[in-house]
């Protein structure tokens, strides 16, 4: 793990909301993707909360891309919320920010 990256988890009903907190780039794309394939993969929607986010780069958006579309191949639920400053920018900027989120979560 990066030094400047950290990822806490919860569970409530079945859903598991990870908390990435400080740069998500290349250095811990794969703690994230595998973190998230992890909890699909044993059963449970996934939330990843972006809010104490301060930075993402391609990277980052891939792995996020890559778990929506692993989390659709089993029939759960991945969805981003809480992106602010430059995270919430790229993510309008790019156009994934509805894709990936969801307003209920």
């Amino acid at each position: 793990m990066a030094f400047d990256f950290e990822l806490a988890a919860s569970q409530d009903d079945g859903v598991v909301v990870l908390w990435a907190d400080g740069e998500f780039d290349l250095r811990n794309r794969d703690l994230v993707l595998n973190s998230v394939l992890e909890r699909l993969d044993a059963g449970h929607a996934v939330i990843l909360d972006l809010s104490r986010l301060t930075f993402v780069d391609s990277t980052g958006l891939s792995a996020m891309i890559r778990c929506r579309k692993a989390a659709e191949r089993v029939g759960l639920r991945f969805t981003i919320r809480g992106a602010v400053g430059q995270v919430a920018h790229v993510l309008e900027m790019t156009g994934l920010g509805g894709p990936l989120g969801n307003p209920d979560a």
